[in-house]
């Protein structure tokens, strides 16, 4: 039996996703992170969001040829079938939408940046996640880029 926790992603829009699941199901990557793995996602994708629909192809035939990851028709599907989600879409305008869909479920829910587009949404997001005591985290690795550290040092 596989006691890994079981991840899913929704929305395939963004590198994260190939990196997020490289560090997680390629045990031969100098800093894999064992204890989870990605095995479903949903595409995603906004129409309207250039960046979004020419990357979310590629993303999709990567994580299902390389890695194996299952995709699912809709993010409820995705949160069936997983303990933990992580919400990539690189549109933030959508963030609140794809949450309210996988709320219900209760799982555990990193989204990526931005959390939200406006201090509405992302209250109507906390609301959520009390409700159905869920532990969100959001979160930028960008802090840690080498000319964001330079430039706050010379602050």
């Amino acid at each position: 039996m596989d006691a890994a926790l079981r991840i899913g992603i929704i929305g395939l829009d963004t590198s994260h996703v190939t990196a997020f699941t490289k560090l997680l199901n390629d045990p031969s990557d100098a800093n894999h992170v064992p204890g989870g793995r990605v095995i479903a996602a949903y595409p995603g994708g906004s129409a309207d969001f250039p960046l979004s629909m020419d990357r979310v192809g590629g993303f999709t035939q990567e994580l299902r040829g390389q890695y194996g990851v299952s995709m699912m028709e809709t993010p409820e599907a995705v949160a069936e079938s997983v303990d933990a989600l992580l919400l990539e879409s690189a549109d933030g305008s959508v963030h609140l939408e794809q949450f309210r869909a996988i709320a219900p479920y209760g799982k555990p829910v990193f989204i990526d940046k931005p959390l939200a587009l406006s201090s509405r949404e992302a209250y109507e997001m906390a609301e959520l996640a009390q409700q159905y005591d869920i532990p969100v985290m959001s979160a930028s690795a960008l802090r840690y880029s080498e000319g964001l550290v330079s430039a706050l040092a010379e602050t």
